[in-house]
């Protein structure tokens, strides 16, 4: 029995694209079997409007940052998946009621049912939440971070109509289309690990190189302008 929670929450309005990166993970689970039962949306938008911009999030169960810590005391189940899409600050999760990284780890040592945690970090400034001391005697609590204290990367990538975080994007790659990394014959949240930070730093490189061939482009084109103008006075 598995519980996904994502946290798109802002301090501010929330961006449309961390909406819609939100819509597609749950799209993705639900054609995995996942329950809209077992999914619950943190967000300090309303949630009528997020279901008029994203239809796929109807069913789901709605919170604001201020109940974060409680409900995740309060979860009944066996696994809980956590995955954050918002903007990240020094102090943790950007939001109305700042999710800070003890808050956090405090409500998940606290819950008395869930046996196993992944929290996947997709924020920018992640690194905020790496030296946390998350060891529990009687339950397993994993901590992947998309950035260190770096900014995290959106971009519209073929096939979106968005800006969508790249980490997420390949999180839930793994999870449609998991790959044993390691080949021990299991699959892990090592595997998950490797192949998000392969496919994300595949993806960033990629599109470093773009931009650096573009802004060449741009610059000879400048240049070439240069010289023609220069020609024309001369011409003059």
């Amino acid at each position: 029995n598995t519980i996904f929670l994502f946290i798109i929450t802002s301090s501010r309005n929330v961006e449309d694209r961390f909406l819609y990166d939100a819509e597609y993970c749950i799209k993705s689970i639900r054609s995995k079997g996942v329950e809209l039962a077992n999914i619950i949306v943190a967000t300090d938008t309303e949630f009528n409007l997020v279901c008029a911009k994203c239809p796929a999030v109807n069913g789901v169960s709605f919170i604001t940052s201020e109940q974060i810590p409680s409900t995740i005391e309060n979860l009944q189940g066996d696994n809980l998946i956590v995955v954050t899409d918002c903007h990240g600050t020094i102090q943790g999760i950007d939001a109305k009621n700042t999710i800070l990284p003890h808050t956090l780890t405090t409500a998940l040592k606290n819950n008395p049912s869930i046996q196993n945690v992944l929290v996947f970090f997709g924020q920018c400034y992640a690194g905020i939440y790496n030296w946390v001391d998350i060891r529990h005697e009687h339950k397993n609590i994993v901590y992947i971070g998309a950035t260190g204290f770096d900014t995290s990367l959106s971009y519209q990538l073929n096939g979106f109509t968005w800006c969508a975080n790249i980490s997420i994007v390949a999180f839930i790659e793994w999870v449609l289309n998991p790959i044993d990394i390691d080949g021990d014959g299991c699959l892990t949240v090592m595997d998950l690990y490797k192949f998000t930070a392969w496919l994300t730093n595949t993806v960033t490189d990629n599109i470093e190189k773009l931009q650096t061939s573009l802004l060449i482009d741009k610059k000879v084109e400048i240049k070439l302008a240069m010289l023609k103008d220069q020609e024309d006075t001369s011409d003059d």
